[in-house]
């Protein structure tokens, strides 16, 4: 009868992958800093807005990281660890946002051609 399998030793990987969400989190806050500054210096609704949605985001990520670390230290200690569906939704909202800068960006170009 073969034996039951040992619990994993995660190591250090969970408190690398937070900190790699934290510094994530942190360049996004900045670049929103950014984006919210020149959408409030040029007075384009489009930008305040992206940068409003990137705000919440980088708050989301900032709540979402520690709560994620302490289910998985908690968690029975399998192999791997199915994806979420906020972690999911947070790269969706990314990916739309990235897609509105550039899409603005692009057209702010050729107005000015």
């Amino acid at each position: 009868m073969p034996s039951p399998p040992s619990p994993r030793d995660p190591g250090v990987q969970p408190e690398r992958t937070v900190l790699a969400w934290s510094r994530t989190a942190i360049l996004l806050l900045v670049n929103t800093a950014l984006l919210l500054k020149a959408g409030t210096l040029s007075t384009q609704p489009l930008l305040l807005a992206a940068g409003l949605l990137l705000l919440l985001a980088s708050l989301a990520i900032f709540i979402w990281v520690p709560l994620r670390l302490r289910a998985i230290q908690r968690a029975p200690q399998t192999h791997s660890i199915p994806p979420t569906i906020l972690m999911r939704g947070f790269t969706l909202t990314l990916i739309l946002i990235a897609l509105l800068i550039a899409g603005h960006a692009s057209f702010s170009l050729l107005l000015a051609l």
